[in-house]
């Protein structure tokens, strides 16, 4: 959900050609990644061992690369 956030505020920019859109970009990639990982965190503490496995194979935004 997050990602897809970035990628539309991306498109803005790209679209748009706009200086406002891409400062929105910037402005929420620090936000986003600080809410996964206290989203991540939460998730640990409701699921334990299990969400930590998951997490360890699963990539945070992008799959196999990040």
């Amino acid at each position: 959900m997050y990602l897809g956030h970035l990628i539309f505020y991306i498109g803005l920019t790209v679209t748009f050609n706009s200086l406002v859109a891409f400062a929105i970009l910037l402005v929420h990639l620090p936000w986003f990644e600080i809410r996964v990982r206290r989203d991540e965190k939460a998730l640990e503490n409701e699921f334990g061992s299990e969400y930590v496995e998951y997490k360890n194979a699963a990539k945070r935004w992008i799959p196999f690369i990040y």
